[in-house]
């Protein structure tokens, strides 16, 4: 799945057509910003703390404390972690049920051909998929390897026993899957030796030595395509934290990583620092917390084969580092090694079934677009576990997002009843089309406030397109006023708006997505169609309009003259 351009354009909206439709009420909303942040609180022991209250809880924005407006402990009775001393003051407050978890496995190719760590780390994966879904909670798992890109081998499902058939598939290949970078390392290891051997000839000969040059250029060139590998890494890890961003309830990526380095090329030997991915690392976490999304983060494989080896140490902190720090600033944990995984993956199960979700409103009007968030619990010997910023989405882009969720996951919830058919598709481009597609919107389901001569209101219309690949276009949008004279006002209630717009597609795309958003109370409606791209316009004969042909008349004579 790659989130790229295959459509751009809505090129046509027309006049409305009124039918029957059941009525709701007209008014006006006022809108508030609430954000929301969900934290799990341990104790010194690691243990999962419950029964704490509003008054237990600082939120800071921007460094500065916020007054908790709504506050919520969810909780799976049956697995009820101890609670905390009640305070003479605190009032106690009823646990809720969990709220429905959407969770994305995403693996690298990972190198476990060691046999301790491959079982103990999936074994862990199993437990966690047997212990953490329920039902009414989805899955969905995606495979990256340089050579091939981004894979989806499993679309979002709530079938356990097709979520663990997969993850057995994965823990097979990883058995047999041979460390690109240790190979790579290998290779330049020899040609070091041989390097420095030739060195030695040359200098007894009084010859220029230039090996150290030769070694040093072949290790910074393979930190450049180890730096390159990463990128791409970071991409697909983007494209599918972006792709959950509209789902509503928990969102978790379980992500295992076989390397995701600070410095990309240490294993290579190369000393060099400019191959710094600390943006990289940025932008998961920004891209995790725009989409309200909780990374739990493992590398696997842990030390190398060889632990005796000066590097083997440091190689570790240098993969661990970054993994350690997009789960910590998502709200996540990070482990290494297969059998810290398997525990961490226990307790990631765990919280997922016990958190609180703190709220207070926002102190502007998405001045900032990242607030930099933190909670403190004021009960000594207690930590939280909460993501470390938030960033505000305009009702556009949450629109958006939801968009995307629905090409890739299913059908976003909608509020607004809308419905869509297509039209004969007409030929554009080489490559593109243009499908009309007809929208039906319940006049009593849009917002409008009254004016001089009637009722005022306006909406948004937006679509997008995918191929079978998962290919997502850009989200293409136009805005439509509409006006109801006083007089049909109470009809009006009871009809609908047709609109009719023209999207133009690649021809590889298969499925179009249409969201209509009031302007004034930001409701929104979805719809979805299959695009028939057989339902091609019969082409219109062409009819010569030119003369026909017609000899020159030659020019006349002058009476009187000599041609």
């Amino acid at each position: 799945m790659r989130v790229r351009p295959i459509v751009a354009v809505l090129l046509l909206l027309a006049t409305p057509h009124l039918e029957s439709q059941e009525p709701t009420n007209f008014g006006a909303t006022l809108d508030v910003r609430i954000i929301n942040v969900d934290v799990v609180v341990r104790d010194k022991a690691g243990q999962l703390v419950s029964g704490l209250t509003a008054s237990d809880f600082v939120i800071y924005e921007q460094g500065k404390p916020q007054p908790i407006t709504n506050f919520a402990e969810y909780r799976e009775e049956s697995q009820a972690p101890p609670q905390a001393p009640e305070l003479p003051d605190a009032a106690p407050v009823a646990a809720k049920p969990p709220q429905t978890r959407h969770l994305v496995f995403f693996f690298e190719r990972l190198d476990l051909r060691e046999t301790q760590p491959r079982l103990e780390f999936f074994a862990g994966l199993r437990s966690f998929v047997t212990e953490s879904m329920r039902d009414g909670d989805t899955a969905t798992v995606y495979y990256f390897e340089t050579a091939t890109g981004l894979q989806n081998l499993l679309p979002m499902t709530g079938d356990r026993s097709a979520l663990l058939a997969v993850i057995d598939k994965v823990a097979e290949e990883s058995k047999l899957r041979l460390d690109v970078a240790e190979a790579e390392a290998s290779e330049l290891a020899m040609r070091a030796r041989v390097a420095a051997a030739d060195g030695v000839a040359m200098s007894a000969r009084g010859w220029a030595n230039d090996a150290a040059t030769t070694v040093q250029m072949g290790s910074r060139f393979a930190a450049q395509r180890a730096y390159d590998r990463q990128r791409q890494k970071v991409f697909a890890i983007n494209a599918v934290i972006q792709g959950l961003s509209g789902l509503e309830g928990r969102k978790v990526m379980i992500l295992a990583a076989d390397r995701i380095s600070k410095h990309p090329g240490l294993e290579y030997g190369y000393g060099g620092k400019e191959f710094n991915a600390r943006s990289q690392m940025d932008d998961i976490v920004d891209t995790a917390n725009a989409a309200g999304v909780t990374i739990y983060a493992y590398y696997p494989k842990g030390l190398p084969m060889d632990p005796m080896k000066p590097s083997g140490y440091e190689i570790l902190m240098n993969d661990s580092e970054v993994l350690d720090s997009i789960a910590t600033r998502t709200g996540g944990t990070f482990a290494a090694g297969g059998r810290l995984g398997a525990m961490d993956l226990g307790g990631a199960a765990k919280q997922l079934d016990n958190y609180y979700s703190l709220a207070y409103r926002a102190t502007d009007s998405r001045n900032d677009r990242t607030r930099a968030i933190r909670v403190e619990v004021l009960r000594p010997g207690l930590e939280v576990l909460a993501r470390s910023a938030i960033v505000d989405k305009t009702d556009d882009e949450i629109a958006r997002d939801r968009m995307i969720s629905s090409m890739l996951f299913g059908m976003a919830p909608s509020t607004i009843s809308i419905s869509l058919t297509q039209g004969n598709v007409k030929r554009r481009g080489l490559t593109t089309l243009k499908v009309p597609v007809e929208i039906t919107i319940p006049i009593a389901q849009l917002t409008a406030l009254p004016g001089r001569k009637g009722y005022e209101g306006s909406f948004r219309v937006l679509a997008a397109a995918a191929n079978p690949e998962g290919d997502i276009s850009d989200v293409a949008e136009k805005r439509q006023a509409f006006h109801i004279p006083l007089k049909d006002f109470e009809s009006s209630r009871s009809r609908t708006f047709t609109y009719t717009l023209e999207i133009v597609v690649r021809d590889t795309s298969d499925r179009a997505l249409v969201a209509v958003i009031d302007d004034l109370d930001n409701d929104v409606g979805y719809a979805a169609v299959v695009l028939d791209m057989t339902k091609v316009e019969k082409a219109q004969p062409v009819t010569n309009t030119r003369p026909k042909w017609q000899p020159i008349a030659a020019p006349s004579t002058p009476s009187g003259s000599r041609p």
